[in-house]
């Protein structure tokens, strides 16, 4: 198994449980990603932020890809 499929599997599995102390172990290790990715890849950092944000909208698109 690839390191890819071992993620998308323990992520799926973390969203099917609905639990929020499995949600909250996403969350803390999404925030250590986004951390260091701002720091070693502020660009793509950007990106991603830009994403996470649109979640506060109605539409789903980032001002980029709504170009």
């Amino acid at each position: 198994m690839t390191q890819r499929e071992k993620f998308d599997e323990l992520y799926n599995s973390i969203i099917a449980s609905r639990s929020a102390k499995n949600m909250k172990i996403l969350g803390c290790m999404t925030k250590k990603i986004m951390y260091t990715m701002i720091d070693s890849h502020p660009q793509l950092a950007e990106e991603m932020l830009n994403v996470l944000e649109a979640v506060n909208w109605d539409n789903y698109l980032t001002e980029k890809e709504a170009e």
